[in-house]
């Protein structure tokens, strides 16, 4: 149910109140980052406006009809986005609407668009489309232009961990340990994800304090996870390690904590902060360069070692 979601209190007051409007917009696109519930709301209000004001909610009714990216080319075709358009003239089957959800709206190909486009240009009664993508700025201006636009920011992490204990029936102390670390996305997350994540923070947190086999052991760990597929992609380390960079440059500035990625670390960050010596755009330029040179096929393990050494270096 729509009131129930998690999150985004702001935007479930809009639709609330869109719900109760007459004239409803026609066309809606809900946008922003990857796992932050744009699935989840599509389909809730999906079921209130289907259902009206008498009416239960059904997940399966037959009056919501999702298109998703055709494999193998993982697209939207210009044949389901022509086959949306007659279906759209279609009176609803029990519902006082019909709703049509279309996810990944940003992978159309650019015939797709232009039948879409077609679609919006003209009324379409008791129908009511929602688009789901990342961003604006990957759909065609022309059918941005036809809807009506709703922004997800990421999540505060108070409401991941709700999230998180609800869908996964997981304890408040479990996801204390893994939730810092989805950055507001619930995107593909998973304990395993988790652990790295937690290993390499702790590795460049506690780098000065750590024997040299310790080190190792971490690397060596690292290293492993990402040859069995354990961590996804190296941008995802990299992406761990810029919010490293961030607590650093805070803690170094005497800024507001609250802005803290890993705001539990805040005494070891305050610590590290004052044994690394150079400034947070010197260390950032480094952790892009040897990112680049991941091109090269060069480990992660050395990678790794060699940002540490640069980090902490006299």
């Amino acid at each position: 149910m729509l009131e129930e979601l998690v999150g985004h209190h702001s935007i479930k007051q809009t639709l609330v109140q869109m719900l109760k409007r007459q004239n409803m917009p026609q066309a809606f696109l809900f946008h922003g980052p990857e796992g932050v519930g744009k699935g989840a709301f599509a389909e809730a209000f999906a079921q209130r406006l289907v259902a009206g004001s008498t009416r239960h909610l059904r997940k399966n009714s037959p009056d919501i009809r999702r298109y998703e990216v055709e494999e193998p080319a993982s697209v939207h075709t210009i044949a389901s986005m022509k086959e949306l358009k007659e279906e759209v003239g279609i009176p609803p089957l029990e519902g006082d609407r019909k709703v049509f959800i279309i996810k990944e709206a940003h992978k159309m190909l650019p015939a797709s668009s232009n039948a879409l486009l077609k679609t919006l240009e003209e009324p379409m009664g008791s129908s009511v489309l929602i688009l789901i993508a990342p961003s604006v700025s990957e759909l065609l201006p022309t059918v941005v232009s036809r809807c009506c636009k709703i922004a997800f920011p990421l999540l505060q992490e108070e409401e991941v961990q709700e999230i998180l204990m609800k869908r996964d029936g997981l304890s408040l102390e479990e996801v204390q340990k893994f939730s810092p670390y989805c950055f507001g996305s619930l995107q593909q997350l998973s304990k395993d994800k988790a652990l790295w994540q937690e290993t390499l923070l702790e590795l460049f947190i506690l780098f000065p304090t750590l024997h040299r086999e310790e080190v190792k052991q971490k690397l060596q760990l690292l290293e492993e996870a990402y040859d069995k597929g354990g961590i996804e992609t190296l941008d995802k380390v990299y992406e761990l390690l810029l919010h490293f960079i961030k607590d650093i440059a805070i803690l170094k500035q005497v800024l507001d904590p609250l802005y803290l990625s890993f705001k539990k670390y805040e005494k070891l960050l305050g610590v590290s902060a004052q044994k690394i010596a150079r400034s947070s755009e010197e260390i950032q330029e480094t952790c892009f360069a040897m990112q680049e040179s991941h091109a090269y096929h060069i480990k992660l393990k050395t990678a790794l070692e060699t940002l540490l050494l640069s980090f902490y270096q006299k």
